[in-house]
Formats: structure tokens, sequence, C-alpha cells
């Protein structure tokens, strides 16, 4: 019968070997990977909103007016100036797809020049709007994640919700008696019943630009088509005036 050699150092060459991949692995420190292209980015987002009428304003009773303002035929539209800031937030699915969520405090204006018969007039809102959009990379940089630069180059299209409306402001002709003309007056609807929930179809491009860490700075710009109108059928019938928006906007955040 065959008598088993001494399994002693056997047994302690795997001990040493066991101790020294302890050791090893005890010791070993994966590389810095930094943010890659399929991290979530949390960005600060804002710019100016250029905002064109579409469409007939209603005739509305403004101030103290006797008389209605009359309808304005959407040839007097003109563009106004207003802004939008708020949270960007960006999910990628992989390296070219990613949905992208905007929550932001919008003031645009809708505005239409004088004709002579009357005076200028000019509706502000002030909304919380909330868009979500899908967005598709046509260059990317994965080098630029690590060592700074140009990260992407995207395409996007998706919906711009004006959820809640927060303040409105509407300035235009006022009748105080008719036999006096119309002078420039102000006023604002005591509540939201006047307005509807808008949806916009809304097309976007843009480029992030990386810094040595995970900070991320982007620019984008966009353009958001009304695609219903902006009162209520129930308080004012008939009618369709809508708004355009072009948005030039910064943002700067993180990737993580």
């Amino acid at each position: 019968m065959h008598t088993p050699s001494n399994p002693l150092p056997w047994l302690c060459l795997a001990t040493l070997l066991l101790a020294s991949a302890a050791r090893a692995q005890d010791t070993y420190v994966p590389p810095d990977e930094g943010p890659s292209p399929r991290g979530v980015l949390i960005a600060a987002k804002g710019g100016i909103v250029l905002t064109t009428p579409r469409q007939v304003f209603p005739s509305v009773i403004i101030g103290d007016s006797r008389e209605g303002s009359g309808e304005i035929s959407s040839s007097f539209a003109t563009t106004s100036v207003g802004y939008r800031f708020g949270l960007d937030l960006l999910f990628p699915f992989n390296d070219r797809l990613a949905l992208n969520t905007d929550v932001g405090i919008q003031r645009s204006a809708g505005s239409y020049a004088a004709d002579g018969a009357r005076p200028a007039l000019t509706l502000e809102l002030q909304s919380v709007n909330v868009a979500g959009m899908l967005q598709g990379n046509l260059y990317t940089d994965p080098g630029a994640f690590t060592s700074g630069g140009v990260r992407a180059v995207y395409i996007g299209g998706g919906l711009d919700i004006n959820v809640k409306m927060l303040a409105n402001r509407l300035e235009g002709g006022v009748v105080y008696d008719s036999a006096s003309p119309a002078t420039t007056g102000a006023g604002s609807f005591q509540n939201n019943d006047p307005f509807r929930t808008t949806l916009g179809l809304r097309l976007a491009s843009g480029a992030r630009f990386g810094f040595d860490d995970a900070m991320e700075f982007g620019l984008e710009a966009s353009y958001t088509f009304g695609l219903n109108p902006i009162f209520s059928s129930d308080v004012i019938r008939d009618n369709s005036y809508t708004t355009d928006h072009i948005m030039l906007q910064i943002s700067i955040g993180h990737r993580f």
C-alpha cells in the first residue's frame, strides 16, 4: 500500500500563496476612471427666451376699460425677450442615447405692435415648465471625460409642458370714456381659469464640455412650437392664440 508523502510542505506553500494573494488584493487600488458618457448629469440651466405669438389674439377687457381690446391679427405679432432658469437632468441609456428632463421657471411675453387705432398689446406669463426629450449624440469623445474637452455634440426632441401658471400681466389699450381714444393701461387675470395646460414640441441641439474633474459646461439652442391654445375654450371660445419660443441656454453641472 502506497504511503502519501508529507502534506506539510504543500500546505505551507498554499498558505503562502493565499497570503500573498490576499495582501495583493488588500493593497490594490483600482484606477480612477472619472466620469463617463453613461454617468448621470445634474446641472443648473438658464438663458434667454425669444417668444413670438401665433394666431389671432382675442378681444379682452384690460383693467378698468369699458370696451374690449378687439381681436388682433397675427400680422402685428412681434418678438419679445424673456428668460428661463431651472434644473437639467440627463440619464444616459448608453454612450449615444439619453433621456433629458428640464424643470424650470419661464417668463415669456406675446406682443403685438400698435396699428394706429390702438396701442401695442403684450401678455406676459410666468409659469413652471417641465420638458422631456430624447437626446442622441452626433459626436462623443470618451477621452474628454478624463482629460477635458468637447464631450458630446447632440440633437434632441420631445415635449415642453406648461404645468402651472404663476403670474400674468396684460398691457394694452384701455378705454375709460367712449368719447376718448384708447390709452395704454394694464391688468391681470385674477386666477388661472382663462389658461389651459399648454404643450409644445421642442427640438434642441447643443454641446457639452468637460473640465479636468467631473464638472461639465453646456450650450444649447432649442425651438418650441406651441401645439395647443393658451386660453381655455371654457372662458374664450373659438380662439387658437398660442406662442412659439426660441431658447438659448447655458448650463453648468456635475457628471457622476
